[in-house]
């Protein structure tokens, strides 16, 4: 009998560690981006049986913060609570309204309303323009728009300026020199070189141009990109938006900008050349680099 209880009491700890666990798996991460330009990345979390995450009484959000414990943010200073990381389409800035959220799902519809509540770490509640309430799936959207004045300070929009027009401001500023080189386009993620390196092997890069990184005025970048612009989520974070960065293979990204000394490879492998952007689509212009391979 003592056997059993033991064995009982053994699996039912197993089912509460399995239980917890997939409450820890359910919970999506967030980045909340505040209204002076600070990020705060980590778990949406919930608390009561109502599994809510909201405090009403303080007007705050909780996040779960990757050292452990949790961080209150007062819902006045969020400009941004963001999914997926990278930066917004412009097409998201230009639909935006004031005094009122939106929603940008993954499927690229947008949606005005408020933002109620976060519940159970994967859910959004959100109150539809009608009055009406519904559950959107974190996993489905890309970020809410909470502060529309700051969101477009943040990510430098202009009104007015860009959009989709090849004859914009952008278009005719950002250039992809002639030349020896490597051809870089800017609306490419990643340009194979040609060149199979070998680890431990110093190549030295040469890189000339200019990048547009979106569609609105002065948005354009050198190969040490954008210093005003540094995201978390972008492939180097710790290069600014729009800079030349590399990797072999499908490696790790690492940093190039406009540093003429060697770099010592990190693996043997083909490789390859970028922008440091999260979405290349509504780029223009791009970088000439001379690769030299000099000898390990």
């Amino acid at each position: 009998m003592r056997r059993n209880l033991l064995f009982t009491g053994f699996a039912a700890l197993l089912l509460c560690a399995a239980a917890g666990s997939r409450l820890v798996a359910a919970a999506e991460r967030a980045t909340f981006i505040l209204t002076d330009g600070a990020r705060v990345s980590g778990t949406i979390v919930f608390h009561t049986d109502a599994r809510t995450n909201f405090r009403s009484d303080k007007r705050e959000f909780n996040v779960g913060l990757d050292a452990g414990g949790e961080r209150a943010i007062p819902i006045d200073q969020i400009a941004v609570i963001d999914f997926v990381g990278g930066r917004p389409e412009r097409a998201e800035l230009d639909a935006l309204k004031n005094d009122t959220h939106m929603l940008v799902m993954r499927d690229g519809s947008m949606r005005t309303g408020l933002l109620l509540d976060f519940i159970g770490g994967d859910t959004i509640r959100w109150k539809k323009e009608d009055g009406g309430e519904e559950n959107v799936m974190i996993r489905d959207a890309k970020r809410i728009f909470m502060s529309t004045p700051n969101a477009r300070s943040i990510y430098n929009y202009r009104p007015g300026a860009g959009g989709s027009n090849p004859g914009s401001s952008n278009a005719s500023t950002a250039s992809l020199p002639e030349g020896a080189g490597v051809a870089v386009p800017g609306n490419q993620s990643w340009t194979d070189t040609g060149i199979t390196v070998q680890v431990g092997q110093r190549i030295s890069f040469k890189a000339s141009g200019t990048v547009a990184y979106s569609t609105g005025a002065g948005q354009v970048a050198p190969p040490e990109g954008d210093a005003r612009v540094k995201d978390p989520t972008l492939p180097v974070p710790a290069l600014p938006l729009g800079a030349l960065i590399g990797r072999i293979g499908n490696g790790v990204p690492f940093a190039i900008g406009n540093t003429t000394e060697p770099i010592i490879m990190p693996a043997r492998g083909r490789l390859q050349l970028g922008i440091n952007d999260n979405g290349v689509n509504d780029n223009s212009g791009g970088f000439r680099v001379v690769i030299t391979q000099n000898a390990r």
